[in-house]
């Protein structure tokens, strides 16, 4: 049975969140000012400037995981999906445990439609920072991308436990609980659709 591609699509396009790494003031030393400077610009969606402020950092040999994080970020924010992942993997580099930018990697491969890789890297996220709740519904995506439905709706409802304002504001469960029955009417011998609905449901009364 094909996939649903536009459905998919409405429950999906909430969720697929970056995330960039702003340390306060107190934390830049006098001669991180470009790093600094760049995500004033960055923050303001002053995309290029910000991107010319964090290159001159580079530079300057201001080098740290969090300016290569948000390297990444800013290329993502252009679709230069390319650069974004190979910032991204070079903060890594300099940082394994900073579970934002493998958040941020996942995103790229789910962009890129490589799903297997995509999710993971957001399960590298939570291992690392077990109540993450952006990378958290970003796997929840994932699976449902890779027709895992039953999974995804559980991942759901963890992520929603985990930062209730926060999913409540990008998703909608009742968005989700109509995407399942919609796909219900095109496989409806699809056990896992079933079971997904069932579980929504239950939690819904």
């Amino acid at each position: 049975m094909a996939f649903n591609w536009s459905l998919a699509s409405r429950f999906l396009f909430v969720c697929l969140l970056c995330a960039t790494f702003f340390p306060t003031n107190h934390q830049l030393k006098a001669e991180e000012k470009y790093y600094q400077k760049g995500n004033s610009l960055l923050e303001s969606k002053e995309i290029d400037k910000a991107l010319e402020e964090y290159k001159q950092a580079e530079k300057k040999e201001q080098i740290s995981a969090y300016l290569y994080n948000n390297i990444g970020f800013a290329y993502y924010l252009k679709k230069d999906l390319e650069n974004a992942e190979i910032y991204y993997t070079k903060a890594i580099k300099l940082d394994p445990g900073l579970a934002v930018t493998y958040n941020n990697l996942g995103v790229v491969y789910h962009n890129k439609k490589d799903f297997p890789k995509a999710a993971e890297y957001y399960k590298k996220a939570l291992k690392l920072q077990p109540k993450y709740a952006k990378a958290a519904y970003n796997l929840a995506v994932v699976n449902y991308r890779l027709k895992k439905y039953f999974k995804a709706a559980r991942l759901y409802l963890k992520a929603k436990r985990m930062d209730r304002s926060y999913g409540e504001e990008r998703f909608k469960k009742e968005r989700l609980i109509r995407s399942v029955k919609e796909e219900l009417k095109t496989d409806p011998q699809n056990k896992d659709l079933k079971k997904a609905l069932e579980f929504l449901q239950k939690d819904s009364q």
